[in-house]
């Protein structure tokens, strides 16, 4: 970390602040790359990462066509949180957490009896998407809307299927899938940078000492 001189020690030339650099480099790639690699994995919907934020995720039926007497209806087979009717055009949310099902239900079912025992006697099935709950805190996206639709009724089982996905920001404008990947290797070509600069320091450092050196003989002689 010092040189040593006759009648001082000073710091070597370049060393500290080119080594900092190199360091903070380094760990912006790192950082950038581990929020990313969790990004792209499967996490348990219960747990916020570092780094990350929660988002609201909302399912919504655009067209339903059902079969005569019959509705849809929503609720979690685990918790607290109460059972709805979905209805077409009206978002509402669902949770791989409390395992969220949707029931295909007579419409004489009586809304009193909305709960999890007298459910189980009827057909259902769990959305066919995986919940986004959570993502990076660079991200804009705040909201996530996916547009599901009704296939059928297969061996006494309701299908459903995805339509299409949008992700919208806080004033509900629709995020481009390209930005985040941007911003992503915009972080990367930073910490390439800072690397790059920091090596060129570390190595100039040898020969700005010798240089140095060189000149306190000449002007010594």
């Amino acid at each position: 970390m010092f040189e040593f001189n006759r009648n001082k020690i000073t710091p070597r030339i370049g060393s500290l602040p080119s080594r900092g650099l190199l360091l903070r480099g380094l760990l912006l790639m790192l950082c950038t790359l581990l929020v990313t690699g969790c990004g792209l994995s499967k996490t348990r919907a219960d747990i916020l990462l570092p780094g990350y934020k929660s988002v609201k995720h909302y399912l919504v039926f655009e067209d339903l066509s059902l079969p005569p007497g019959q509705l849809l209806i929503v609720g979690p087979t685990r918790g607290l949180n109460g059972f709805e009717e979905i209805k077409v055009g009206e978002p509402f949310r669902f949770s791989r957490k409390y395992d969220t099902r949707i029931y295909l239900v007579p419409v004489e079912f009586s809304t009193e009896a909305w709960n999890q025992e007298s459910l189980q006697a009827w057909p259902s099935v769990i959305p066919p998407v995986s919940e986004i709950n959570s993502v990076p805190l660079i991200s804009s996206v705040a909201e996530v809307i996916t547009n599901l639709c009704f296939d059928g009724v297969v061996d006494g089982q309701p299908v459903f299927g995805v339509v299409s996905q949008v992700k919208l920001d806080s004033l509900g404008q629709v995020v481009n899938p390209t930005t985040f990947l941007l911003i992503i290797l915009l972080l990367v070509g930073v910490g390439l940078a800072l690397c790059f600069y920091a090596s060129r320091r570390l190595k100039a450092g040898p020969l700005q000492r010798q240089r140095s050196g060189e000149n306190r003989r000449v002007e010594s002689s």
